[in-house]
């Protein structure tokens, strides 16, 4: 069989989608060394090799109409003259013209002309990632351009994938309920963290990390992207609402790239009054992240919508006790090893915090419970789901 993957969000230094495509790539070329790969790159990447592995990099189609002329022109076309069976998108992107296939069956045109629309010799077939639909959920937390091209892209993978993979049965659920999916064409995959992620105990790292970001030696931690959707004022509300002595003892560390309205949300915890115990400290380097973690005295993550949520996951792998959020695909990755409360409580997530902080027999069995439920994550457990539906899909043609 010969898989096409789209892995033009694999570039250096960008997270989220992008690492779910290079780890899930990652681990479908060590897992199965049997079918032939073809990966699509926006830029060179020597990190992913393999025997079956071929690399084709596209540069140059960082723009959007460049992207969708590739999707709907060039790469319909290799696909056929290659012999490729199914076509994997880990980023919710799929040709549009298969849309109206049975169309182009009748249509009086070339043959050549139908490759574009999947309706040639050749029924390739398409499979679909969609991580989340949170513009349609909380559209204020989006610029209007982005949700406009949300909804193109989810409306089209709902009507041309032959499956969608989703993170977690709350993204299916939303997804069903949004974009019409039927049931049998959604499985749910549940993404992991990379196995770095695991409680450090080198002490000169630690000091190495300490320093580079100017940690206190206990504190609170928030690691996410400043937006809306992560809902760090009402962290910040909650963490004002801690005794004195409490946040003296644990300053409230954020850390993230600025994302949409960041400077609004900045300004707004500026008025809290927290300059003394709350420091934002930025991006954080990836190989720093196990570190952080590790430092901590407890993460917590108020987030308003996940369609899987990683600090979380990767908090727990590496021993810190979690308060999270009890909304979206969050309690799937919790269980029961974590807090969770209502995010726009921060009554209650000020509550949770201070009873944490204050009972260490309670912060001992979060840490034991967070390490069991992280083992039950694994990229190869990931793959494996996903190559079992990749050849389904081919078997099924």
């Amino acid at each position: 069989m010969r898989i096409a993957i789209d892995g033009r969000t694999i570039v250096h230094g960008r997270s989220g989608v992008g690492t779910y495509a290079a780890r899930t790539v990652r681990s479908l070329l060590r897992i199965d060394p049997h079918n032939e790969y073809v990966l699509f790159l926006a830029k060179p990447n020597q990190d992913l090799d393999a025997l079956n592995l071929k690399r084709i990099v596209i540069e140059g189609y960082e723009r959007m109409v460049l992207n969708r002329w590739w999707e709907n022109i060039l790469l319909p076309r290799y696909m056929e003259d290659s012999g490729i069976d199914v076509y994997f998108s880990p980023a919710f992107a799929l040709p549009i013209l298969p849309r109206f296939k049975n169309l182009f069956r009748f249509l009086p045109v070339p043959l050549k002309w139908k490759v574009f629309a999947n309706a040639g010799s050749k029924q390739i077939k398409y499979v679909v990632t969609i991580h989340d639909v949170i513009s349609a959920i909380l559209p204020k937390t989006f610029t209007p351009k982005m949700r406009m091209w949300q909804f193109i892209f989810n409306t089209n993978a709902a009507r041309v994938a032959d499956r969608i993979i989703t993170d977690s049965e709350s993204t299916k659920r939303d997804f069903m309920r949004l974009y019409g999916a039927p049931h049998k064409n959604i499985s749910v995959v549940h993404l992991s963290v990379d196995e770095e992620f695991t409680k450090v105990k080198d002490k000169k790292l630690l000091q190495t990390v300490r320093r580079r970001y100017d940690l206190p030696k206990e504190f609170i931690l928030f690691v996410g992207t400043i937006e809306p959707r992560k809902n760090v004022i009402c962290l910040a509300q909650a963490y004002s609402l801690l005794p004195k002595s409490l946040r003296k003892r644990y300053p409230l560390v954020i850390s993230g790239a600025m994302g949409w309205y960041a400077n609004n949300i900045v300004s707004e915890i500026g008025k809290l009054g927290l300059a003394d115990s709350l420091q934002m400290i930025g991006y954080v380097d990836h190989e720093h992240l196990p570190s952080l973690y590790s430092l901590a005295s407890l993460f917590v993550y108020p987030s308003l919508y996940e369609g899987f949520g990683y600090p979380p996951l990767e908090a727990m792998s590496c021993g810190v006790p979690v308060i999270t959020s009890n909304t979206s695909s969050l309690p799937e990755v919790i269980g029961d090893a974590g807090i969770m409360v209502n995010p726009t409580d921060y009554v209650s997530l000020a509550n949770e915090m201070q009873r944490v902080l204050e009972n260490p027999r309670l912060q001992a069995n979060m840490r034991r419970k967070g390490l069991q439920r992280a083992r039950m994550f694994s990229w190869e457990k990931t793959a494996a789901e996903t190559l079992a539906i990749l050849e389904g899909v081919v078997e099924n043609r």
